[in-house]
């Protein structure tokens, strides 16, 4: 169940990030960037993301 809501959470922020991406203009390696920094500052969810599919019990 976190797996779902922890991938439903990141593709929902992908999404908005390459819907901002569109409005104004920002090339690939500023999204990769953004996405990165995402990350780096949420650590327990790219964690639960990565763990998720080898704790299924």
């Amino acid at each position: 169940m976190t797996v779902v809501k922890t991938l439903s959470m990141t593709n929902k922020t992908l999404k908005r990030l390459v819907d901002m991406s569109e409005k104004i203009e920002i090339n690939a390696s500023l999204l990769f960037r953004m996405m990165i920094n995402y990350f780096h500052k949420n650590k327990d969810k790219i964690k639960e993301l990565v763990e998720g599919d080898y704790n299924n019990d």
